[in-house]
């Protein structure tokens, strides 16, 4: 039998809860007739992505790679790190004298470079920057010596 809607009775309710791609649901259902009474539809979450984990390194041959995970629903995604100039500390898209000004404060501690200002001063390819890195790259700002020379040196 089919009942007015005024003499529906509610009853139980099916429910979904959002997740982070779907949208969430509720549906009371008539417990004389089990028909649905009401639909009330939550909109879906957004992922909550922690700070990630590099998974590949970047180096200055190659762009890195950097994961993230969510924490509700455990969707991965990748985002790729791209790899920094050869001895463009300052990531201004030019080797200058500034960037070997940049690696000689860093060599006696006046100057915190970042990891991928690390990498690309890393002229010598020692895993550190040091006074010949900043040598290296002054030469390499004033054209006594090309960068591609310095790559085919340290880096094989």
């Amino acid at each position: 039998t089919i009942l007015p809607y005024a003499l529906h009775t509610p009853g139980g309710t099916v429910s979904e809860q959002a997740t982070c791609t779907q949208e969430g649901m509720r549906i009371t259902v008539c417990a004389v007739c089990e028909k649905n009474m009401r639909e009330e539809y939550t909109a879906a979450a957004e992922h909550r992505f922690g700070p990630g984990e590099e998974t590949v390194p970047v180096t200055l041959k190659a762009p890195g790679k950097i994961e993230y995970k969510c924490a509700v629903c455990g969707f991965v995604k990748d985002e790729e790190i791209p790899s920094p100039a050869f001895c463009d500390i300052d990531e201004d898209g030019r080797v200058t004298t500034n960037d070997a000004r940049l690696a000689l404060r860093a060599v006696i501690g006046l100057e915190t470079l970042s990891r991928l200002q690390r990498i690309a001063g890393d002229v010598n390819n020692n895993g550190k920057i040091d006074s010949a890195d900043a040598r290296f790259i002054l030469r390499i700002s004033i054209h006594l010596d090309t960068a591609s020379e310095l790559m085919q040196r340290y880096y094989k």
